[in-house]
Order: C-alpha cells, then structure tokens, then sequence
C-alpha cells in the first residue's frame, strides 16, 4: 500500500501569500521614508537657516496702525476701508491719550509735541516756546491727568475730532478734541471743555457780581459738584474754591475757572469731600484792591 504525500500549499495559496508578503513590505517602505524625512527636516544645517533667513523679506516699520494692518484686519475680520478707519479713529484716540500721559510724566518735550502751535495756545494762552516749566500752564499745581472714556470720536482725511473725559485732582472735566494730522502724527489743534454734568452731581448756581458772589446754597452733599457760573457784572471776574484745612487754617485751590467776560457763563464739576471751603474771586479791582475783599463766599460740605 503506497502513502500520497499532499503538497504543503497549492500552487493559488502559494501566490496569494506572496502578495500579502510584498504589501506589508511594500507598507513598512513607505513609513520608513515618511519618518526618514521629517527627521532631516529638523536637522537643517546652520548655513541652511540662515539661507531661509535671509529669503523672508523684512517688513518696514509703519508708525500708522491702519497701514502696519495693511488691507485686512486681524481683529476686526473687517477688509479695506472699514479695517482702516477703525485703527484709525484708534490713532486718534491714542495720539490724546499719549500727550497727556507725557504730562503725568512731567515730560514737558513730548507733551508740547502732541499740541499744534495754534492748539497749545489756545488752550494755554501762552506760545510752546515760551513755556519751560509746568507751572506757566495756569493749572491749580501739579497732579496728573486720570484720562478717562473716549466717544464721538471721527476722521476725516487729516482732521479728526474725539470728547474724553479729564480728571486732575478733584476737577472732572470733558473734553471735545479736534486734532490735524502733521507730519504722520495727529496733534491736538483745539482744546474745548464741555459743560456736562454728571447726572448724581449737586448743581449749584453760581452768580458773579460787582464785590459779591452770590451760591443758591451753602451746604452741600459730598461727591460731585456741578457750579454753574455766570457772570452778572460788567467786568471781568473769575471763580476760585479753595478748601479750608481744618489742622491749619490755610486755604488750599482745589478748582477754578479762567476770568469769565462780563455776561458770559462755564461750569466747574467737582468731587468735594465733606469740609469747609470758599469761593472767590482774586483779581485786582480798578482802584487797586483785590476783588476778593467782598468778592468771597463759604460753604460747607457735610
């Protein structure tokens, strides 16, 4: 009895199994190679990089948000004209504020920069080359600018306006803006102050007289104080509330107006803490005695 001995695969199994064998060769290849060139990615030579350096062009420094933005914003996901007038009411705003953060930090140069000549002495009466030191701006002393909100703020080509509110020591102001464009920097060209009163403020009516002054009440609230000044005379006058120190005596400036013109009115907001304080008015009469002989009124904060 002779034994048949079957083959170990059939000629079909035998092919079917080389194919697999080649794919998964053909597979771990291509990883292989993938792995491969990642890795000498990362081993760039030296002179490689700096090849790549110096290939990306360097972009020129742009003192202008709306042309270092060029045609597409960022932040706005705004394009063309509308991106750009949105960085540049933002060019506006920042010229304002960087002038009087200049002035905080009793940078004298740079505060000067920020104004036109026309606009400095407008709001100074006095030329910028003529003023050296801080004290000639006729502020109460020196105490830095609290800048506060920015609204209404526009452009139009190389005008521009904005109102923002100005707080030094106990004065609370707010201030309508108009600014030129010049030499790619917009400056300050007019300086006006609004009368607008907080809406919790006191508001006290104020009348200048020939050696009188006359408050509608004496004993107010602390917190805002809204004066509204009128001068009822024929001569000029101007209106000053001290705040009297209790531990000395003396008398200390806390808030005042520019001479007012005869029939003309400004209004004067003030945070007042409780105390005594005075109105005055300083100025020396015609017969050479100060105004403030008569021209003087206390009131109480309680």
């Amino acid at each position: 009895m002779s034994l048949k001995v079957e083959p170990f695969m059939s000629p079909l199994k035998k092919t079917a199994f080389w194919s697999a064998l080649a794919c998964v060769a053909l597979l771990l290849l291509v990883l292989w190679w993938n792995v491969s060139g990642k890795k000498d990615e990362g081993r760039t030579s030296p002179a490689g990089k700096q090849q790549t350096a110096r290939s990306v062009p360097k972009r020129e420094p742009s003192r202008s948000l709306s042309k270092r933005l060029g045609s597409w914003s960022l932040v706005t996901g705004e394009q063309g004209s509308q991106a750009e007038k949105a960085w540049e009411l933002r060019d506006v705003e920042e010229a304002v504020r960087r002038t009087f953060l200049a002035y905080n930090a009793r940078d004298l140069p740079a505060f000067k920069a920020g104004w036109t000549d026309q606009g400095f002495r407008q709001a100074y009466e006095l030329p910028k080359e003529k003023v050296r030191h801080f004290g000639l701006l006729g502020l109460l002393s020196f105490r830095p600018y609290v800048i506060g909100e920015f609204s209404d703020t526009w452009v139009d080509g190389k005008t521009a306006t904005t109102e923002v509110g100005l707080t030094y020591g106990q004065v609370q102001e707010t201030h309508r803006m108009a600014l030129v464009r010049e030499d790619d920097d917009w400056r300050i060209d007019h300086d006006e102050k609004l009368a607008l009163i907080p809406q919790d403020a006191t508001v006290v009516d104020v009348k200048l007289k020939w050696f009188l002054i006359e408050l509608d009440q004496t004993w107010l609230a602390p917190g805002p104080v809204a004066f509204r000044i009128t001068n009822a005379d024929t001569r000029p006058h101007e209106f000053i509330v001290k705040e009297v120190r209790a531990n000395s005596g003396t008398e200390e400036n806390v808030g005042l107006i520019n001479p007012l013109a005869p029939g003309r009115s400004e209004t004067l907001v003030l945070n007042l803490t409780p105390g005594r304080y005075v109105g005055l008015c300083n100025l020396i009469a015609p017969d050479g005695r100060p105004y403030s002989t008569g021209m003087r009124t206390e009131f109480t904060v309680e």
